[in-house]
């Protein structure tokens, strides 16, 4: 039997709703809005969506009051070296798959980058440290998603800014078909927990936060000879809050955008989008073509 989702909003007075977004499942869903004096409906957007929606006012910190989990915090910690930093980030990684499969726990995981590292350029045959670091974090990313773990990603395949990082065109357009087939593969296999959604401007720093445990940033403003000055490992409650806050709410307004956007364009699948954005950037980026 299929299961009747309903949002009732009833007998309330002067109820007023200003810049929500409520979101319901696709499957036989019902919004009632009866019996209201003074009912204000102001800016608001109901989405049917096939995906996940965490209230972004209404943080669970479950994984926080665990206390094996407090072996991965860091406070205010600056990595500067490259690979000390990657090795770093694997490290942690690897313990909270560990510990959120020990404990049970379907955590979620929110990333905000170029690409995110569910692409990479890198090859298996390349046997430096740094691109088997990378190639190790990009698995660990896919097992998480496999183990149901619900990651939030948002992208911004900002060209000038990848540019200055020592790209080339060409790894521009590697990185963003390696995206795309990522993506691809997790849809195809109906992979519900993992959601992607494009942002037109890198807005935010490069982030990565493991549900309500650690937070790994690195300002994007700031390069170094192709790599980013510093990454923070950050772990203080209120600092979490305001990024997870601040997180969900660009994810919210991207998520409508993009739904917005594909649907005027009549694209299908966040392939094809995210195919499509790519190629305008990457062609705004080069100009016009000599004659």
């Amino acid at each position: 039997m299929k299961k009747i989702y309903q949002i009732n909003l009833f007998d309330n007075e002067a109820l007023t709703l200003k810049n929500n977004i409520i979101y319901i499942p696709k499957i036989e869903s019902q919004l009632n809005i009866t019996n209201n004096k003074n009912l204000n409906l102001e800016d608001n957007r109901i989405i049917l969506t096939d995906g996940i929606y965490v209230n972004k006012n209404r943080i669970d910190w479950t994984l926080r009051n665990t206390d094996k989990y407090k072996e991965l915090y860091e406070y205010n910690y600056k990595e500067r070296d490259v690979l000390r930093r990657e090795i770093k980030i694997g490290e942690k990684m690897r313990q909270f798959i560990l510990y959120s499969q020990i404990n049970g726990f379907v955590p979620t995981i929110r990333i905000y980058a170029y690409f995110s590292s569910f692409s990479t350029i890198r090859q298996f045959y390349e046997k430096d440290d740094l691109s088997q670091l990378e190639l190790e974090e990009n698995a660990l990313l896919k097992k998480c998603v496999e183990l149901g773990f619900k990651v939030k990603v948002i992208v911004s395949l900002q060209v000038e800014l990848i540019m200055r990082q020592g790209y080339s065109i060409e790894q521009y357009e590697e990185r963003s078909k390696d995206l795309m087939n990522t993506i691809n593969f997790f849809n195809t296999r109906q992979y519900k927990n993992i959601q992607i959604v494009i942002d037109q401007y890198q807005s935010h720093d490069s982030i990565l936060i493991f549900d309500t445990i650690l937070m790994i940033k690195s300002d994007y403003l700031q390069f170094d000879g192709g790599n980013f000055k510093y990454t923070l490992f950050e772990s203080d409650k209120t600092i979490l809050q305001n990024e997870i806050f601040e997180f969900d709410k660009k994810f919210d307004e991207l998520y409508f955008y993009n739904h917005t956007s594909k649907s005027s364009l009549k694209i299908e699948t966040d392939f094809d989008y995210i195919k499509h954005v790519a190629e305008i950037k990457k062609n705004r980026y080069l100009g016009p073509k000599d004659t």
